[in-house]
């Protein structure tokens, strides 16, 4: 089991809503109507009507969106704290990057829609300018 309450997503490509949708709720073991994803943050829900909230924004670089998740205090029955993330891939079918466990703010975990998962670097310089290059 692990403990769950949000996490910066940045996926490789345009993915439609009800894709994020779909793969959010598979990933957190949610069901559909307790999900959320929203562009604007003026969309938030009401409090007590969604478990969990992926905010959208587009974003530079080799991963040109940012799924932001918020999530109420979940438990997951999962072995590490990328369990939902390979989950959320692949369902998906999206590459996508996280954060690493590390302080180092230039290494991230790729993880592929096959469950595989590696740590990679960004471009220091790229990432100074708000973008997310793979080294």
């Amino acid at each position: 089991m692990i403990d769950f309450n949000g996490i910066d997503i940045l996926l490789d490509g345009d993915i439609d809503d009800a894709t994020l949708h779909r793969g959010l709720a598979c990933a957190l073991t949610l069901p559909e109507n307790r999900v959320r994803i929203i562009h604007d943050i003026s969309d938030y829900p009401e409090r007590g009507t969604a478990d969990a909230v992926g905010v959208v924004s587009s974003i530079e670089g080799d991963f040109p969106l940012l799924l932001s998740v918020q999530a109420t205090p979940l438990q997951l029955a999962y072995d590490d704290a990328l369990g939902p993330i390979r989950e959320f891939c692949s369902t998906t079918g999206a590459r996508c990057l996280v954060p690493d466990d590390e302080h180092n703010p230039y290494t991230m975990w790729l993880v592929s829609p096959d469950r595989r998962t590696q740590s990679v670097s960004l471009d220091p310089a790229a990432l100074d300018n708000e973008r997310y290059v793979l080294r």
